[in-house]
């Protein structure tokens, strides 16, 4: 028992992040081939319009509100997304090109969301599955069938039965909070290495919900233009393979430190974009 304890523990050492201190060594110099500019650097979340299609008789209205409220702060706090205020969404539905608006359209529900200068047009069906009072307290479960589209290109990207109990929402949040971090990593750019690139300062911190412990993938980019009818076009493709595995070790508001393994640190440089992996539980690759 004690052989195996301590085989974990030199096993554990030998795999922890080091304890470094960035501004201690000395920085790079080397530039990735295709660096962001400054409009890149600046952050936008991705705006996303709403429009619910389906909701039955038991759907209160305190009911809604508490459903699309834990469903707009877990797409916020862990995909980065921001919606366009439902007054601004209704408001739109009452001009004359969205008389008859039929929600359950994805093509309407498009050319909504395009009107109002959205990235992402989202559709939102919710069906209670359980409910019952408890010491005066109205305690309900829901099932929220929800559909992501990309507006520019009406292609459906994300489309899950989001499950919500009011009696446990912090678990319904964890539960969710993993989908949206696989499906929609953050981005960022790696805008210093110091080292030898041993570590690298990325445009990601604590005000997208990063902390220490959490893994990024550092990719490149290739950026062409070309002229299609006398307009000028960006094409941007991204490797397919990772050029290396970053973990966080330490956390501004808006960037943090990342540490990378000695076999990958030849791989990048500065300007080279990194994406988070789903949070986990531990801090070893």
């Amino acid at each position: 028992m004690r052989l195996g304890l301590i085989f974990f523990l030199v096993l554990f050492v030998g795999c922890a992040t080091p304890q470094i201190k960035p501004l201690d060594l000395a920085i790079d110099q080397e530039i990735t081939t295709f660096p962001p500019s400054p409009e890149e650097l600046l952050h936008h979340t991705r705006l996303i319009a709403e429009v619910l299609t389906t909701q039955g008789s038991t759907v209160t209205p305190a009911r809604q509100l508490e459903i699309l409220t834990f469903l707009h702060q877990s797409m916020e706090s862990f995909g980065d997304f921001s919606y366009i205020p439902p007054m601004d969404v209704a408001a739109q539905l009452k001009t004359a090109p969205f008389v008859g608006f039929e929600p359950h359209s994805v093509v309407e529900t498009l050319k909504l969301s395009a009107s109002i200068g959205a990235e992402f047009a989202s559709q939102v069906e919710i069906h209670i599955t359980k409910s019952q009072l408890k010491q005066g307290i109205d305690q309900f479960s829901a099932d929220i069938q929800l559909a992501l589209f990309k507006v520019s290109t009406g292609q459906l990207i994300f489309k899950e039965k989001v499950v919500y109990s009011s009696a446990n929402p912090l678990r319904s949040k964890k539960r969710f909070k993993k989908s949206i971090q696989s499906s929609f990593p953050l981005k960022g750019f790696i805008i210093e290495t110091r080292g030898g690139r041993e570590v690298a300062k990325i445009t990601l911190g604590a005000s997208f919900g990063l902390q220490i412990g959490r893994k990024v993938l550092i990719r490149s980019r290739k950026i062409r233009h070309q002229l299609v009818r006398g307009i000028d076009q960006t094409q941007i493709s991204y490797s397919t393979e990772a050029l290396a595995k970053g973990e966080v070790i330490q956390v501004s508001t808006n960037d943090a430190w990342i540490w990378i393994p000695e076999a990958k640190r030849s791989q990048f440089r500065t300007g080279d974009l990194v994406f988070t992996l789903p949070e986990t539980s531990h801090s070893i690759f």
